[in-house]
């Protein structure tokens, strides 16, 4: 059997962060395989960065991205992510689907039901053989936000597949709290988005209205008439909070031609724990 690394990116000092990491690990300890270790790389910017200090970090065979404020729901999930990978090598990324927590409110509820799902898997809940990763060539640091869409780019440029575990199987992850962190948190998201697009023109990507399973290089051009197509549909179909996603995200990505934000780049820490 395989080898698993977790590899979870996390800030130390916030208290939410720990508590759940502390279940988190709990969650792992409790798989009918458990991952042989975790990987956790503290306050290191920007996220690229974090992704390649852990895969260089970690010794297994397979390396699973979880975020730090995850839950694992099924027993059995680690299980099945090595089955579906020994059953095809041609896969290269296995994605888990993202489900409400317990106890979520009723805006978070709504997020989860408005908002649009790409079918190319984030860094949330990753797996991928580490000598893909390897093959592939290291993430770019020099980027803020455009990480999953370049990594599932490349991975697809390679040859290999990209596939999710079945619909039985995903992780709780929260929505934000309210529309005023939603709202926040993509301003943020808009900004980092330029500043990306400014970097690296060629790591453009979008995934077709019509068919979210492919990535396509695009253009700003492109990618602005997108979201313009997102909005009316928004506007249609009464999907209000990805009205205030498309504004707010928009907001923030022309806001960068007022004032170029400054990320930080910090090398962080990074702490292997064996489970």
């Amino acid at each position: 059997m395989k080898k698993i690394s977790i590899i979870t990116c996390t800030l130390e000092g916030d208290i939410n962060r720990k508590k759940n990491l502390d279940l988190l690990i709990s969650d792992l300890r409790d798989q009918t395989v458990v991952p042989d270790e975790m990987v956790i790389v503290s306050n290191s910017r920007p996220r690229t960065k974090a992704h390649n200090r852990g895969v260089k970090a970690a010794s297994g065979e397979i390396v699973f991205f979880l975020d730090d404020d995850l839950r694992l729901p099924q027993k059995n999930l680690l299980e099945e992510v090595l089955k579906t990978f020994a059953n095809d090598p041609q896969i290269g990324i296995v994605g888990v689907g993202l489900a409400d927590p317990p106890g979520s409110n009723k805006f978070q509820l709504e997020c989860t039901r408005q908002l649009l799902q790409a079918r190319h898997v984030g860094h949330g809940a990753l797996a991928m053989p580490k000598r893909i990763y390897e093959q592939i060539g290291d993430e770019d640091e020099n980027l803020e936000y455009n990480d999953d869409g370049p990594l599932n780019f490349k991975v697809m440029k390679a040859g290999y597949k990209i596939t999710h575990l079945d619909k039985s199987f995903f992780v709780y992850h929260p929505q934000p709290l309210n529309l005023g962190n939603f709202m926040s948190k993509c301003y943020h998201l808009g900004r980092m988005q330029h500043h990306d697009y400014i970097k690296d023109p060629s790591l453009i990507l979008n995934a077709p209205l019509n068919d979210q399973s492919v990535l396509k290089q695009s253009t700003i051009p492109r990618q602005i008439w997108r979201n313009v197509k997102i909005l009316f549909k928004g506007l249609v179909e009464f999907r209000w909070i990805l009205i205030f996603l498309r504004i707010s995200q928009g907001l923030g990505f022309f806001s960068v031609y007022f004032s170029m934000p400054k990320f930080p780049s910090n090398e962080g820490n990074v702490k292997v724990i064996q489970l």
